[in-house]
């Protein structure tokens, strides 16, 4: 019995072979869809580099926007400053660094510390000046 089904099975396994012809074809069609993969792994990565330009730019921009916005910050609180200065220096006491203020976390800073508003690239520690009571 067991004979008998190993003979057809050996006959069936006969009848599947792939001739040469078919065999190459199928070698090249696989290896075509290898290249075509490689292909698309390549554009990937072309479009991830020009992302990553993208975001450096993005980043550089908003360096900038943010050394801009330090300068202005810095000449608005020189200009508070002056004034307080110049208020004190003729005797008028109306003004106090807390009635600049209305709410704690304003005179905390725009993040609650204190420090300057850009931490990144800065190793300067600044404390406007209006905040000190004279």
């Amino acid at each position: 019995m067991f004979t008998a089904l190993d003979t057809h099975l050996e006959q069936m396994q006969i009848s599947a072979n792939r001739t040469d012809e078919v065999e190459n074809l199928h070698s090249l069609r696989m290896l075509q869809l290898a290249r075509t993969s490689r292909d698309a792994f390549a554009v990937r990565l072309q479009y991830h580099c020009v992302r990553v330009r993208e975001l450096q730019m993005m980043c550089s921009m908003a360096t900038d926007e943010c050394e801009e916005a330090k300068t202005f910050l810095k000449r608005s609180e020189w200009q508070i400053g002056e004034i307080k200065h110049i208020l004190d220096h003729k005797g008028v006491g109306l003004l106090k660094c807390a009635d600049l203020f209305t709410h704690e976390e304003s005179r905390r800073g725009l993040f609650g510390n204190g420090d300057d508003v850009c931490h990144f690239n800065d190793s300067r520690s600044s404390t406007p000046s209006y905040f000190e009571d004279s």
